[in-house]
């Protein structure tokens, strides 16, 4: 009767997908880069691969509070791997994504629908206003925009942190989102720079 593999001894190896960078990586390793790693590791009688994170994290960098574990981190894709890839100038084909562009920038008379819509760029961070967390605000970008939104944009900053809200109002907003998850009743260590000037300027507007 044979052993269940699960009782042999196998030899494994820890790699980050970006370490694995090949002759046609474009600055990291892409996953397409596996196939001649794990050449290399049946060589070496290597059994095992083990990669972490591979799937998209959103704004947190661990695998173990990732948004799904079924999907591919797009850092890792092969530019000439995609559909759009236009072989003949090198570049990806961007028709569709510029009609999709001159859509949305057309003029609206509501200036918080066209504040959440220039900064759809952002899905690195979550949120309506991703800016906040990103870059220092201006007056610009405060103008025009309501009491609701505002205070939305400023308890957004804490949100990404997974700041726990007490008031019933933010609370609901929150739990709503796909995106949150509530962690710690105080998150003032884990802001940045830039977040904190953001929230003293959004108070002065509210």
């Amino acid at each position: 009767m044979e052993k269940n593999s699960t009782d042999k001894r196998m030899l494994g190896v820890a790699v980050p997908v970006g370490a694995l960078r090949g002759n046609s990586s474009m600055g990291v390793g892409e996953f397409p880069d596996l196939a001649g790693f794990a050449c290399l590791c049946r060589k070496m009688k290597i059994k095992l691969i083990q990669i972490l994170p591979v799937n998209d994290t959103g704004y947190e960098s661990s695998p173990y509070s990732s948004l799904t574990a079924f999907g591919l981190h797009p850092l890792y894709l092969r530019i000439e791997d995609l559909e759009e890839y236009d072989e003949s100038n090198s570049t990806v084909k961007t028709e569709s994504v510029q009609n999709k562009n001159n859509t949305t920038s057309a003029k609206s008379e509501n200036t918080s629908s066209n504040v959440q819509t220039q900064n759809n760029s952002n899905f690195n961070i979550p949120g309506r206003f991703p800016q906040a967390s990103e870059r220092l605000l201006s007056a610009n970008d405060l103008s025009g925009l309501n009491e609701s939104d505002l205070k939305i944009m400023r308890n957004e900053i804490f949100a990404r942190h997974g700041y726990i809200f007490q008031t019933n109002d933010m609370k609901n907003h929150f739990q709503n989102q796909v995106w949150y998850r509530p962690l710690s009743n105080n998150v003032n260590s884990k802001l940045t720079n830039i977040e904190n000037k953001n929230i003293a300027l959004i108070r002065r507007y509210e």
